[in-house]
């Protein structure tokens, strides 16, 4: 006997636009530089992702909060409306998730299983119309819409800088770069690298997004680099062949 696949949630085969409904998630800890000296003081950053989750769009938007705060998370908010638009609903997961994490992710488990953090952004979301839904405990496979984007997110971000420390403006650029080509992705597998395959750019803009392809710079020392030429040292980040590979 063959097991049989359980069905797709509705929301994720329901026709509607990008981004109307949204799974969110933390990824992180990364380091940043404070600022552009000699011996600058590092902090941990966090990578905010949205991610559309119906199963033909798969887009994503990436936005770097400074700290695991509501005040914080709710400014990622802000700016992710001001540029993809109000969404109906928004999927994360629960606190519970995080059973036996590592510790670097205390501080995550943390924010996700604060009643006061859940209250307060229950309340924001309502406010602007939109539902809040938490995935079932203990359950991190529900979603797997936006760890498998987590994933894809932070195997580019090694590619491109590896263990390279950036300030908040260089990791904020490379960010929206490393956004702009994981939505230039083919939706399936193709063997044509043209313009003609179909990605989630298309769905926001009509087409990929254009990046200049960057030349190669790993022969050259980080310290011998430029404040702007660090973060595209590793070859293929901004290439639009890696978007079709």
């Amino acid at each position: 006997m063959n097991q049989r696949m359980a069905d797709l949630p509705s929301v994720r085969i329901t026709q509607a636009l990008p981004f109307v409904n949204t799974g969110c998630d933390y990824a992180g800890p990364i380091l940043l530089k404070d600022a552009k000296v000699r011996k600058p003081r590092i902090s941990k950053g966090y990578i905010c992702l949205f991610v559309c989750i119906r199963y033909i769009t798969s887009a994503i938007h990436l936005e770097l909060a400074t700290d695991l705060s509501t005040e914080i998370f709710l400014a990622a908010l802000r700016r992710f409306f001001s540029i993809r638009g109000k969404y109906n609903r928004m999927y994360t997961d629960n606190g519970t998730n995080f059973i036996g994490a590592k510790r670097s992710l205390d501080e995550m488990k943390k924010l996700l299983s604060s009643s006061q953090h859940k209250d307060q952004i229950v309340n924001t979301l309502a406010d602007e119309g939109i539902q809040w839904t938490f995935i079932p405990p203990r359950a991190p496979r529900w979603g797997g819409k936006w760890e498998s984007a987590v994933r894809c997110v932070k195997l580019h971000l090694q590619r491109a800088i590896g263990n390279t420390t950036l300030t908040y403006e260089q990791m904020r650029t490379l960010l929206a770069q490393i956004s702009a080509v994981v939505n230039s992705r083919p939706l399936c597998y193709t063997s044509d690298t043209n313009d003609s395959y179909l990605s989630p750019a298309h769905f926001l803009i009509g087409r990929p997004f254009t990046i200049i392809p960057e030349a190669d710079f790993g022969h050259i020392p980080v310290g011998r680099m430029g404040y702007w030429l660090q973060e595209t040292m590793a070859p293929g980040v901004s290439d639009k062949s890696t978007a079709a590979s």
